[in-house]
């Protein structure tokens, strides 16, 4: 990301707060979209420590789609280790995309905003 900014440019992105039980929000839940011409249904299928894999299948009239994956929930202090290990400044850190404040045990996501601390590399862009 560092090669791709300008100087003084920052990057924004967001993680889910990993301290939300998302194994029990998210097991066996189903909802319609569509106005009820898809049933989306998600299914827990492991959970260990940061990850969590899960399948999501949507049932249309004549057919069920079926996709599986596997979502990382790394703590702050993990992505921010990483941030600073890949040449960046963490400058906030929010608890939603309206600029809330980030609590720990009560925010859904984590939302990075960081800066370069060395400068990009023209030639490599």
């Amino acid at each position: 990301m560092r090669r791709h900014l300008n100087h003084g440019g920052r990057v924004a992105f967001d993680s889910r707060n990993p301290r939300i039980n998302w194994v029990d929000e998210w097991n066996a839940r189903s909802r319609t979209l569509l106005g009820g011409q898809i049933i989306e249904t998600l299914k827990i299928t492991a959970a260990d420590r940061e990850f969590i894999s899960f399948e999501t299948s949507y049932r249309v009239p004549d057919t069920t789609l079926v996709t599986s994956s596997t979502l990382r929930f790394p703590t702050r202090h993990h992505v921010e280790h990483l941030l600073h290990r890949s040449g960046f400044r963490v400058q906030d850190v929010f608890g939603d995309w309206d600029s809330c404040q980030f609590h720990s045990t009560s925010s859904r996501e984590m939302i990075f905003v960081a800066g370069s601390t060395q400068p990009s590399n023209p030639t490599t862009r």
